[in-house]
This record gives structure tokens, C-alpha cells and sequence, in this order.
């Protein structure tokens, strides 16, 4: 995925799943912009975060997993970049870490579909 962060092009690589105790609830991605070095970095999702989703959206299969990390990705490395942050090598993304809008956002971006609401 290729972005813009205050007018400087930014390329997300997604690289591969990462293995973690809980399964596949990583992933490495490479972030490439013009004048400065390659970072390579890690994005975690973790238990809690991922319980959240399942709630919205039911058991995720590791491709669905892999898809919602994805998606954080795309917004959350261009904001840090965009606030200055230069991103740490690893970051562990929590439930409390998304607003309700951010957490609708990133399951569309994921392509997951809400279950319904019980009435």
C-alpha cells in the first residue's frame, strides 16, 4: 500500500505473517520513503484486540487475521509518520487502542463483515 503522510510518499510492504504463541497475530511489513532509511517493523494484535474483532465479527481465520492487521497498518504507520514519530520496530496494537469509529474503519478496510446485532 502506497500513501501520502505530509506530502511525502510512503511505501507499507506487508512482508509476512509472524508466528506468535496465539497463532499467527503478526505480521512484518517494510515502510520505504524517499531520503530515508528502510524500516522493517512489526505490528501485533494482540489477544484482547483480536477478541474485540471476534466479537464484531465472529471467529477470524488467519487470513481474516492477517487482513485486519493489514488494515491497522495502512492507517497506523502514515499518522505516526505524519506526527513525526519515526515507528518502533515492534507495536503491540490493544483493544483500548480504538476509538469506535477507528474500530469500524478497520474492519471495513479489512473487508470483514459485521455479525448482526441481536436485537
Amino acid at each position: 500500500m502506497t500513501t501520502n503522510a505530509s506530502d511525502a510518499e510512503i511505501d507499507i510492504r506487508y512482508e509476512t505473517a509472524v508466528d506468535t504463541a496465539g497463532g499467527p497475530d503478526a505480521a512484518d511489513f517494510e515502510i520505504r520513503r524517499p531520503g530515508h532509511p528502510t524500516l522493517e517493523v512489526a505490528l501485533y494484535l494482540a489477544l484482547d484486540a483480536r477478541q474485540a474483532f471476534e466479537a464484531a465479527c465472529g471467529p477470524l481465520s488467519d487470513a481474516q487475521t492477517q487482513a485486519l492487521i493489514r488494515a491497522i497498518a495502512g492507517g497506523l504507520y502514515p499518522a505516526l509518520i505524519a506526527g513525526g514519530t519515526i515507528p518502533p520496530a515492534i507495536i503491540t496494537v490493544r483493544a483500548g487502542d480504538f476509538d469506535d469509529e477507528q474500530f469500524e474503519h478497520t474492519i471495513n478496510a479489512a473487508g470483514l463483515t459485521r455479525l448482526p446485532a441481536d436485537e
